[in-house]
């Protein structure tokens, strides 16, 4: 793949997966990668334009400078002028103290992932407030859709994203800890992009990221829908082996056997607050 493909596929990547990006506070990440393409491709533009100048001045001069240009041109729209829109959720007023894990269950489309988007801050409820016991240093959001940054990342890459390779510390022993992450996921293969995963696959690596940061508290949207009720077994037992405090959303009534409560969203009708002595609060 050329490099100048290997550019338009990452800005298409950060634009489709621009929300998965920021859960995973990946613009620096994103940012770092996207530079080292546009210079990588920059030095290849002009390493061609300097040995093709003395014979095509006049002819090729505006074809290779404007396709420089328009990758600069580039950059503006997607990292500097990128926003999000303000919705209007509802919003709960609970606090779950922080040695209880917590499920959100609810219809399709009854505002579980929206209230991972408040609290993540990628919305702003209109009304009502949030109180976060928590930083952006010790917390981590798994999305629905699993990103994985494309550009030949190796497995190491993927694991420790949305860290860049300078920010890692002694590689030989990082590799053998990712290798023994990966191992109890059921993941040894080392595999770089997304499109040879399969979904479940996909879910394990997401969950081999937060296996090897161990932060204090994991927010979970449908992180294990893909996987087999043995595999899900074993993510929340790693998980808790971990000390992580975890918040999951999801369907299957199997997640209840790894959760204390469970917050059921009703829509218009409101929620109930379950609680592990099956006592409901609203």
């Amino acid at each position: 793949m050329t490099v100048s493909l290997v550019m338009r596929y990452k800005h298409v990547s950060v634009r489709n997966y621009a929300e998965e990006s920021a859960f995973y506070n990946a613009a620096e990440f994103d940012r770092h990668e996207t530079d080292r393409f546009l210079n990588t491709l920059l030095k290849r533009q002009l390493t061609a334009t300097l040995w093709k100048y003395p014979a095509q001045f006049l002819q090729k001069f505006f074809d290779y400078y404007g396709a420089i240009l328009s990758y600069l041109i580039q950059v503006f729209p997607i990292f500097i002028l990128n926003s999000y829109k303000d919705m209007d959720p509802a919003t709960l007023g609970k606090v779950i103290s922080n040695d209880k894990s917590l499920l959100i269950t609810g219809h399709s489309g009854v505002g579980k992932s929206s209230l991972l988007r408040i609290v993540k801050k990628l919305w702003e409820p209109r009304s009502g407030s949030i109180v976060r016991n928590f930083t952006p240093d010790t917390a981590m959001f798994l999305p629905q859709r699993p990103y994985f940054p494309p550009g030949q990342l190796s497995i190491r890459q993927q694991v420790v994203f949305p860290r860049v390779e300078s920010e890692v510390p002694c590689i030989e022993l990082e590799d053998s800890r990712v290798m023994s992450i990966l191992s109890s996921l059921g993941l040894k293969a080392l595999i770089s992009m997304q499109e040879t995963l399969s979904p479940g696959e996909q879910q394990r690596l997401s969950i081999a990221r937060v296996l090897y940061h161990r932060p204090r508290f994991v927010f979970l949207d449908e992180a294990t829908s893909s996987l087999s009720l043995d595999a899900e077994a074993v993510v929340y037992s790693s998980l808790k082996q971990n000390g992580t405090s975890y918040i999951s959303t999801g369907h299957r009534r199997s997640l209840l056997d790894y959760h204390d409560w469970e917050l059921r969203l009703n829509g218009r009708d409101g929620w109930e607050l379950i609680t592990e002595k099956h006592q409901e609060l609203s």
